[in-house]
């Protein structure tokens, strides 16, 4: 567990370059630099301690694409160091990496997937709250994932995959809570018509984490997708979940995912809603339920987007509901849009609000949060880059005033060159 992010990447370099000599079909490396200089007027994101600092950020980095006959590969990292002038903050130097592989062992038949993703979130699942600090209530998430799996065609119209998936979830100097799971699973797919495809699946997960709970949880479920129109489809899947954890109980819960995308022409409509398992720093296991509409239309030079929606986190357990804070939701409503002035010249803008409950409320617990955004990219040069960007967030009682609340603004300009 403790290495099983290098062993992830290490094994990837490995199988990709006992195999680059074979058949390399396409291949793209791009390293880049980025500099920004960003001005806060509340450093930490507080309503008692606020600081103003000038942050300077320095982002040495790659991405990389590989595919041959036998392998995909997408990677991307970058060193994230930031220097605080007013020394508000020292030594912040973070990771930024995200790894994506797939290798064919046996032709049609043994597969060997990898991934790896390395990045700065916030504590809560509730609110983003990278948008308002660069650290303030964040940690260092690492998610390492092995699967290797088998591929069956039962039949002309049938698919089968069998499996095993490791995954290992760790967070680094914070409250988060370390996890590993491997889990077992059978997914299949008959192909009824061009249009319809029916689905289901069979999942077993064995899960223990740093605060020594552990659970075995089975997943069964069935659905389908229906691609009614071009650019147009339905699809739905449902299915029952019955979770055991050792010396507390029992949880069991229907879970779904379903959801229609219809091209209207003139825009396109997108209607969702989904209970899973998600991840939280905070908290062993929790249950997200979410519902969200979604209008966008495209322009030549742009596009606008419309959306608004629901989610609740519920604790599967009661020993995380006391831990965690108990189970919360917030409702969304959000607005965006792109525009390209002139060639190479780009502006966006967007304005979201949210409101929450809180099962435990305190005085810190701001019902109301609404963050707007602005920014302007300027291509200079083909490899050569200028982007500037303003945001606020504000924490508030009152949707209609920021009395007893607190905000934070921040604006950043950032160079970004190519090589």
């Amino acid at each position: 567990m403790k290495h099983t992010h290098t062993i992830v990447c290490a094994a990837t370099f490995l199988l990709l370059g006992a195999n680059v000599a074979s058949a390399a079909e396409e291949r793209f490396v791009a390293p880049f630099l980025a500099v920004s200089e960003e001005y806060t007027d509340n450093v930490f994101d507080s309503k008692d301690n606020r600081r103003t600092d000038y942050i300077t950020r320095v982002r040495p980095g790659l991405t990389s694409k590989y595919q041959a006959s036998r392998i995909q590969w997408e990677a991307a990292y970058n060193l994230d160091y930031r220097y605080y002038a007013r020394k508000s903050k020292t030594n912040d130097i973070s990771h930024d990496a995200g790894l994506k592989s797939s290798f064919t062992v046996v032709e049609n038949f043994l597969f060997l997937d990898l991934a790896d993703t390395y990045k700065r979130v916030s504590l809560s699942v509730l609110r983003d709250d990278t948008a308002a600090s660069s650290f303030a209530n964040q940690t260092e998430q690492n998610i390492a994932t092995v699967n290797p799996w088998l591929l069956w065609r039962p039949g002309q119209k049938t698919t089968l995959k069998t499996g095993y998936r490791y995954i290992d979830t760790r967070y680094w100097d914070s409250a988060g809570i370390n996890k590993y799971a491997h889990s077992g699973y059978a997914d299949a797919i008959y192909e009824m018509t061009s249009k319809l495809n029916l689905l289901a699946n069979y999942t077993y997960t064995n899960q223990k984490s740093a605060d020594n709970q552990r659970f075995d949880k089975h997943d069964a479920s069935g659905g389908f997708k229906y691609s009614y129109a071009e650019k147009s489809y339905l699809y739905g899947n449902g299915g029952y979940t019955w979770q055991f954890f050792k010396d507390m109980g029992a949880s069991r819960y229907l879970f779904w995912n379903a959801g229609v995308v219809h091209d209207f022409s003139l825009f396109v409509a997108t209607l969702e809603t989904r209970r899973q398992n998600t991840e939280d720093p905070l908290s062993t296991s929790t249950r997200e339920t979410s519902y969200v509409a979604k209008l966008d239309r495209a322009f030549e030079r742009g596009s606008i987007g419309v959306s608004g929606g629901y989610t609740e986190y519920e604790y599967n357990n009661r020993q995380a509901t006391i831990s965690a804070g108990g189970n919360k939701n917030k409702s969304f409503v959000g607005l965006n849009g792109r525009y390209e002035i002139l060639d190479g010249l780009t502006v966006n803008a967007s304005a979201t609000g949210e409101k929450y409950h809180y099962a435990a409320v305190t005085t810190d617990n701001y019902p109301y949060r609404l963050v707007l955004g602005a920014g302007l990219t300027w291509q200079m040069l083909k490899e050569l880059a200028l982007n500037l960007s303003y945001s606020r967030v504000s924490n508030q009682y009152h949707v209609d005033n920021n009395a007893g609340g607190w905000y934070t603004n921040r604006v950043i300009a950032e160079l970004k060159l190519v090589f």
